[in-house]
């Protein structure tokens, strides 16, 4: 599903000027449904069509089924149709800014840890990374040799400040009550020791 915002007669004071004109490009927020969900999740269970209004931003909701977004080893290829594919057939069908200072990534639960391991594994594609409900991928144990699955975000993330790529800036938020209350604060503490640029906001609340 697609949402496109359209000319309201009350401006958002937040947003003010005419957006809505001939050439007009749009920001564009991919964003990730959890484990079980699907692309209607966001607009059945969410106030998602209102926000997008309000912002003047274009929400693009896929599939993803339960595959942390990533390219099967025997099917779909989730990750390289999130970042080739899907943006392509978007900013040909409609007018989304293809700049990455206006693209935007993120997810709840699953689609939250989708959301970042796209965004550290690409971060030439997106500027923003949003995870709800969620945290980093860690499949390595201590001390991390790097050599691990394209889900092991740590050591990608820390190859990426090698290589001095610039990252996104991350908004982490999650539930005291949350079962992944304690994973979210680990990716926290880890975001914070490497210098990245988070966002982190907890408060009473459980996998919602």
């Amino acid at each position: 599903n697609v949402i496109i915002p359209t000319p309201h007669p009350v401006e958002n004071p937040l947003n003010p000027g005419n957006y809505f004109h001939k050439g007009a490009k749009y920001q564009v927020l991919y964003l990730l449904h959890g484990t079980y969900g699907d692309y209607t999740d966001w607009q059945r269970l969410t106030s998602i069509e209102k926000y997008a209004q309000f912002a003047k931003l274009m929400v693009v909701m896929p599939s993803g089924a339960n595959a942390f977004y990533q390219d099967m080893a025997n099917g779909p290829q989730y990750f390289t149709y999130m970042t080739e594919e899907l943006p392509e057939f978007i900013q040909t069908l409609f007018p989304a800014s293809d700049k990455r200072e206006d693209t935007f990534i993120g997810g709840l639960s699953m689609g939250a840890g989708g959301a970042l391991n796209l965004g550290i594994r690409r971060p030439e594609l997106y500027s923003r990374v949003i995870a709800l409900s969620g945290g980093m991928n860690f499949l390595d144990e201590p001390p991390y040799d790097g050599k691990g699955s394209g889900l092991d975000d740590l050591p990608i993330l820390k190859e990426r400040i090698a290589q001095g790529a610039e990252l996104p800036k991350f908004y982490l938020a999650v539930g005291t009550e949350d079962f992944i209350y304690q994973h979210a604060r680990k990716t926290k503490a880890i975001m914070e020791e490497l210098g990245l640029d988070l966002t982190f906001e907890e408060g009473p609340g459980i996998h919602d």
